[in-house]
């Protein structure tokens, strides 16, 4: 998430300024930089390691076919309650909605061409800048755990960690702007557990941890029922009320409005 103070960029309006669209390529370039670890002496065995992730969550005949996975959520925070929606691609491309009493929406997007939010009603819609960009993926949820090098910078495996104390590894990595940002998975199953990132927009915990509850079987595909972020004192619980694979529209990333100026 580099997390969002409220768990959801917009549980809380008004707490994003407007920012130039200029450093969205390169973000973006920085992003998909994860990819590139296959020469370092991790990549073999980070190779592994992910492709086990896949097979677990994904089947082992069904995950090169998996474009892209929708997941919509009941989510409930300290102040108020919002529905979810979340669509993301395997190379990272990404769509998050939310909804909330009264009408009132919000839609971020991640694509090829850039990074934004719009509120529903704006007649623009405005640049993410990289602290809101983070705070949007944190909230990537399954894929953000599935994928990591396709949008984050992987930098190295740990082995024999401890999440929730239950025996895990995880995967070290750095979101947009350099902080570091762990995914633990199950020693056994290699199902996610959760992952740990930070909060870069200043109001709030900087340190923000994503739990992910039971996982059961759905078709063919592990799920989690729900996730649960913990940003200080406050919590902020999504249950999935659908989890199913997709395929993702570029029309899903492109702006609805033109960018503010």
């Amino acid at each position: 998430m580099g997390q969002p103070t409220d768990s959801s960029p917009r549980e809380d309006p008004g707490v994003y300024g407007a920012t130039a669209i200029a450093g969205q390529l390169a973000v973006i370039a920085l992003a998909a930089c994860g990819r590139g670890d296959q020469s370092q002496p991790d990549g073999t065995r980070a190779d592994e390691r992910f492709a086990a992730v896949e097979r677990a969550v994904f089947a082992t005949d069904s995950a090169s076919r998996i474009d892209a996975i929708a997941l919509e959520a009941a989510a409930v925070g300290p102040r108020r309650s919002f529905r979810a929606r979340v669509i993301s691609a395997r190379d990272g491309r990404l769509r998050f909605e939310q909804s909330f009493a009264g009408g009132e929406t919000y839609v971020a997007a991640i694509g090829p061409s850039g990074a934004w939010e719009w509120d529903g009603r704006s007649p623009t819609v405005t640049p993410l800048s990289a602290a809101e960009l983070s705070a949007v993926r944190g909230h990537d949820f399954l894929m953000l755990a599935v994928l990591p090098r396709t949008r984050l910078v992987f930098e190295r495996l740990q082995d024999s960690v401890a999440f929730d104390l239950a025996p895990s590894w995880a995967a070290k990595c750095r979101d947009v702007l350099g902080a570091p940002l762990r995914i633990y998975y199950d020693g056994v199953t290699n199902l996610p557990l959760g992952y740990e990132v930070r909060n870069h927009n200043g109001t709030g915990a900087a340190d923000v941890r994503a739990v992910f509850g039971p996982w059961t079987r759905q078709n063919d595909h592990m799920v989690p029922r729900s996730v649960t972020l913990h940003q200080g004192t406050d919590r902020y619980e999504f249950t999935f009320t659908r989890i199913e694979p997709v395929t993702f529209s570029d029309s899903l990333v492109i702006p609805p409005r033109p960018f503010r100026r």
